[in-house]
């Protein structure tokens, strides 16, 4: 299992927000050396909203784990899928461009490669959003 730190700042019925401890030294918030060379920002937080059936008070420190199978699925998902339509779609594109022109033309595979990335992210978007969440991949323990 993959996990994180977090502290509840919200609870809404089954819901509740959470905001990452970052892992790192405590002074990201102040202009470090590390930054300096880096050319780094201090990172900002990043607060997240899920639900789950346990009950939590606003201020809990929290374990957040992620299984492997549901990082690796997000990770296929969100890089190797779009790119595999940007792919596919500039492959199309140039088969297309064949017919239309006898010598071919960059552009067709430039907008078929478009037209294929974004295909593949609306695609994905959709998927997304009818998801329901699921309490097996992602788990929510008080930190004891």
């Amino acid at each position: 299992m993959l996990d994180g730190q977090a502290v509840v700042t919200r609870v809404i019925g089954d819901r509740v927000w959470l905001k990452a401890v970052p892992r790192s030294c405590q002074n990201c918030k102040t202009d470090c050396a590390n930054l300096r060379l880096n050319g780094a920002k201090a990172p900002t937080d990043k607060i997240v909203s899920l639900a789950t059936p346990a009950q939590f008070s606003i201020g809990e420190r929290v374990i957040v784990s992620v299984s492997p199978k549901l990082f690796i699925n997000a990770s296929v998902l969100l890089y190797l899928i779009p790119l595999l339509g940007l792919l596919v779609g500039a492959l199309v594109g140039d088969w297309v461009a064949m017919f239309v022109t006898p010598e071919g033309s960059e552009g067709f595979s430039i907008m078929g490669g478009l037209l294929g990335l974004f295909l593949t992210l609306w695609c994905l978007l959709n998927q997304m959003l009818g998801l329901d969440e699921s309490h097996e991949l992602l788990s929510i323990m008080p930190l004891r």
